[in-house]
């Protein structure tokens, strides 16, 4: 085998001929940008989650924490507080009635 022709292998030269302009990579990245914006993603968008379902998210986190050999008491407490916090927040989101005013909507 010969050693110059592994070291000017042929057609790493014509890879080297027909290599792009600048213009034509500015041009390539341009377009995939343009298509990016044509095409929105929409794994962003978040999809809604109720006070329930976090309530229980957060409670079955918490049991795990229990559970575990090295449970840590202030991450227990912080996810009570935070238990506490969506609890309040469902309430606070409730509208006070009066008694007639809750009758009268059956």
């Amino acid at each position: 085998m010969d050693a110059e022709k592994i070291l000017n292998y042929p057609s790493e030269n014509e890879s080297l001929i027909e290599s792009l302009t600048d213009e034509e990579i500015i041009q390539g990245v341009i377009d995939v940008s343009s298509d990016d914006e044509q095409y929105p993603d929409d794994h962003n968008v978040l999809s809604r989650v109720s006070p329930k379902e976090t309530f229980l998210a957060v409670d079955i986190l918490k049991n795990y924490l229990i559970q575990q050999e090295k449970n840590i008491p202030d991450l227990v407490y912080a996810l009570l507080k935070v238990k506490d916090e969506i609890v309040f927040d469902s309430h606070a989101k409730k509208k006070q009635l009066t008694i007639d005013a809750y009758f009268s909507k059956e």
